[in-house]
Formats: C-alpha cells, sequence, structure tokens
C-alpha cells in the first residue's frame, strides 16, 4: 500500500532541537512507519509578532531569527538519497532537493491521538509530533496501517 498523506506541516513537542518550529513539507504513513518530510520551517512566535505590530512586527521578528536554526530530533537523510521506489510513492520529486527526510519506525510509535482542541499527534519516546492542518480522511485509515489509538 503506498504511504497516505496526513498533513503538509507538523512540529514537534518536548524537545529542544525543534522548539517553536512549524516544519512544511508532508508527514506520511504506512504499514512500515512514518515518513516526514522537511522542506523549509517558519516559527511560531512569527504570526504573533505579526498580530501584535503589524508588517513591522513581521519583518522584526524575521531578522531576529533569520539565522537561527534548528535541529531535527530524530535522524534525517536528504530527499535526493531516498531509494527510488520510495522516492516515487512519497511524491519527493515536488519537494526542494535540499529537504530532509526523516524516517520513523512503526515500531517506536507508541500511538496516535485525535482531538479537536489538542490536535492530532504521534507519540515517538518522548517526543509528541503534532499534525498542522491534518486530513481528517487520511487519519481515519491508520488503524487499516496497524497503528494503535494511545
Amino acid at each position: 500500500m503506498d504511504p497516505v498523506r496526513l498533513s503538509k506541516a507538523f512540529s514537534y513537542v518536548n524537545t529542544e532541537a525543534a522548539k517553536g518550529a512549524i516544519f512544511h513539507g508532508a508527514l506520511f504513513a504506512d504499514d512500515n512507519g512514518l515518513y516526514l518530510i522537511h522542506n523549509k520551517h517558519t516559527w511560531e512566535s512569527a504570526g504573533t509578532a505579526t498580530a501584535a505590530f503589524g508588517l513591522l512586527g513581521a519583518l522584526i521578528h524575521y531578522l531576529a531569527t533569520r539565522k537561527k536554526t534548528v535541529d531535527y530530533p530524530f535522524p534525517t537523510l536528504p530527499v535526493t538519497e531516498l531509494p527510488r521506489d520510495l522516492h516515487a510513492s512519497l511524491g519527493a520529486g515536488s519537494f526542494k532537493e535540499t529537504a530532509e527526510v526523516s524516517i520513523i519506525p512503526k515500531d517506536q510509535i507508541r500511538g496516535y491521538s485525535k482531538s479537536t482542541f489538542k490536535g492530532s499527534r504521534f507519540y515517538v519516546g518522548d517526543v509528541e509530533l503534532v499534525l498542522v492542518g491534518a486530513s481528517g480522511k487520511a487519519m481515519k485509515q491508520l488503524p487499516e496501517l496497524g497503528y494503535e489509538e494511545a
């Protein structure tokens, strides 16, 4: 079965490595595990700065964070190094060549949860993977893929 696209953006909770970052790209799931494609990232605080101070706030936020780096809590590899069949099934050709991919095996995933207020999340060790704008239709396929609700 081809991987199912669950979300176009995600963030990590309970990790200092990527605190405050929202990763844009895609999050896929299949019966082998999760595939997180990090195409680019933005900062959660950007919206707050823009809302509070308008365009001046957005400019100040950009200047303050443009050199701020982000680390990934899971091992990554460049999207160009994915095996050819996985590259095709993820549609990785539509992502930048500089994109990073994290592959999380299913046996490391403790479960997932769906909530109206907290959003959809996967639990991988101590790290919570929060799906931003999760596809409800895709989330309903998780039990078929062998994922347990936490």
